[in-house]
């Protein structure tokens, strides 16, 4: 656990860094998003379809890319006769973003990076008791959508996210980390001209 700490701290400051190295002019957006989450079935069993929400920030440095962080989290409750299961995921994110301005006010984007993803499980049963773990894992991610701009700074769109991790491991069994992600998104922008 002191190792996902420190590793969590190091990405806080590299957020820090970044957004106080950000120029008072630049640009950028900031989106929340909202939408379904699906898991591997085969290891997540009841609560592998998870409801997310989220908000992801892109700054504009005016370099090829954007720089792009994320936070995002999703939770499932469910039962299987009278044993109550419930798990969520959380991921923090930070990558690099590409945006095009195509004609008129869409904008497509793609963009990846690395991220942090800690599963969290609970597990009560009346007979056996009940079982609370969870574990973090680095990962990958990779995204892609598109949004309209409504009037000078309102954006609206959808997005897919794919993360990728090595795994966890939960009560002595390993789980496949990797999910899908797709949603509505709705935010700002600033600095636009």
């Amino acid at each position: 656990m002191d190792t996902m700490k420190r590793v969590l701290q190091l990405l806080s400051l590299c957020v820090a860094v970044a957004l106080i190295s950000t120029p008072a002019l630049a640009s950028g957006n900031i989106n929340l998003a909202l939408g379904q989450r699906a898991l591997d079935d085969s290891d997540f069993g009841p609560v592998d379809e998870q409801f997310f929400f989220g908000a992801s920030v892109d700054w504009d440095m005016e370099w090829p890319v954007n720089l792009a962080g994320g936070l995002y989290f999703s939770s499932e409750d469910d039962s299987i006769g009278t044993t109550d299961i419930s798990a969520s995921v959380t991921e923090i994110t930070f990558g690099v973003m590409k945006n095009w301005e195509s004609h008129g006010r869409m904008h497509p984007f793609v963009g990846g990076g690395l991220g942090i993803v800690q599963v969290s499980a609970e597990i009560d049963d009346p007979t056996a008791g009940s079982l609370s773990e969870d574990d973090t894992a680095p990962a990958l991610y990779t995204e892609g959508g598109v949004y309209w701009r409504i009037g000078h700074a309102f954006n609206l769109g959808v997005h897919g996210r794919y993360m990728m991790a090595p795994g966890i491991e939960i009560a002595g069994s390993d789980f496949d980390t990797n999910y899908f992600q797709v949603g509505l998104l709705a935010g700002w922008s600033w600095g636009t001209k």
